[in-house]
């Protein structure tokens, strides 16, 4: 199978990007596929719920890997120094270590000058894996767009509220910006509902505006207001590791499931 690169993002901060990125990650690995996560988010949540604090970083992370500098990683083809293996087998990670502000500063400044440079690290690891996961900072700024040029699509978290339908025209927007200019052949993924409560009439109710607003946008599954997640996230693990059989977990795992069936059926039809 073709390797998928997904960028996991979204303008509005608290919408589940977070455990989307990390549970999303570790039932496709769990379902057999070989899975990096790449944390471009500088807040570094995701890392660290996957079990690697900066502070545990052996050998350095996305920062290293940046100062190193595209074309001396292309020189080298290898990004392998800066993967790590992760509690879950198949599933590893290219961490975040931004842990300052002037971090932040540069990077961004990076993403600036050279927009293409996340993309040109994250295609040395094309054939090693079969989905590449980059979680993207919850902005409009250089750095998700840095993180949306390196991708062949974007999966957007959607929070079941207003306020955070709200945001979706101007990541939309972005997201035409992007494939007139730096990558053409971006698509939408799809568009993932979270933090849906039935119990609750605003939440069944902005479920359906959304079907209705975003048709064939949004994905079958959909991700319910589960503790158990949460609580995961706290404990820094991925759900799989923490309620399995939990309704967030199963929700994920039929998220995995679906774009498993459809990038294998992808191969298979362009090899037939």
């Amino acid at each position: 199978m073709k390797t998928r690169i997904i960028a996991i993002s979204s303008q509005k901060g608290g919408v589940g990007k977070t455990t989307t990125v990390v549970n999303l990650a570790a039932w496709l690995a769990l379902l057999d596929n070989r899975v990096l996560v790449v944390d471009f988010d500088p807040q570094g949540s995701t890392s660290r719920c996957m079990g690697l604090s900066p502070n545990k970083l052996t050998h350095g992370g996305l920062l290293e890997m940046f100062r190193c500098g595209a074309l001396e990683l292309l020189k080298q083809e290898q990004i392998e120094p800066y993967i790590y293996k992760t509690m879950i087998k198949n599933l590893h990670l290219l961490p975040s270590n931004i842990t300052s502000t002037e971090d932040e500063i540069w990077l961004s400044q990076q993403a600036v000058e050279d927009p293409e440079l996340l993309k040109n690290a994250v295609d040395l690891a094309i054939g090693q894996f079969d989905f590449i996961l980059i979680d993207a900072p919850p902005s409009l700024s250089a750095l998700p767009r840095m993180a949306l040029a390196a991708a062949d699509s974007i999966l957007v978290p959607l929070q079941c509220e207003e306020m955070a339908l709200g945001t979706m025209p101007r990541l939309l927007g972005l997201i035409r910006d992007l494939q007139k200019s730096s990558n053409r052949w971006l698509q939408i993924e799809g568009i993932l509902m979270t933090m849906f409560d039935p119990s609750i009439g605003y939440s069944r109710r902005l479920l359906e505006q959304a079907k209705s607003h975003f048709q064939g946008l949004l994905f079958d599954a959909v991700i319910p207001r589960d503790p158990r997640l949460s609580e995961a996230i706290a404990a820094h693990r991925p759900v799989v590791l923490y309620d399995m059989n939990s309704p967030g977990s199963l929700a994920y795992r039929s998220l995995a499931q679906h774009l498993q069936q459809k990038y294998r059926a992808e191969a298979t039809a362009q090899t037939a």
